[in-house]
């Protein structure tokens, strides 16, 4: 089996992995496209691996027990990131991501007392 995920259009194309690894695809500003495969595979907790997400979707440095925003979380779900200056990003979460993602989520809500 495989884990895809579609890059804006233009250029379009798309980033295909393994049905562990996460899917990314990154549309720069001049219109061309990076595709990478992540491996989560030596990671467990729900923290870190959605800080581990966020740092290979972003390219932005984290720790693993970073603050996570409800905003990324939201993207997360959402399986795209608009960067303010015009990179457009898509990715795939593999299953145990997307569990820690909807365990943060829980957590979250019931601290808020939702």
């Amino acid at each position: 089996m495989s884990r895809s995920c579609k890059c804006s259009d233009p250029p379009g194309g798309e980033a295909i992995c393994e049905d562990h690894q996460m899917p990314v695809c990154i549309v720069d500003t001049d219109g061309k496209s990076r595709q990478y495969c992540y491996d989560p595979e030596y990671r467990t907790d729900s923290e870190e691996l959605v800080n581990w997400a966020l740092q290979m979707i972003t390219e932005v440095p984290r720790t693993p027990d970073s603050f996570i925003y409800d905003e990324e979380l939201y993207f997360l779900a959402q399986g795209k990131l608009d960067k303010d200056y015009g990179e457009k990003i898509t990715f795939s979460l593999p299953p145990i991501v997307r569990k820690a993602v909807d365990e943060i989520r829980q957590k979250g809500m019931m601290s808020q007392g939702v």
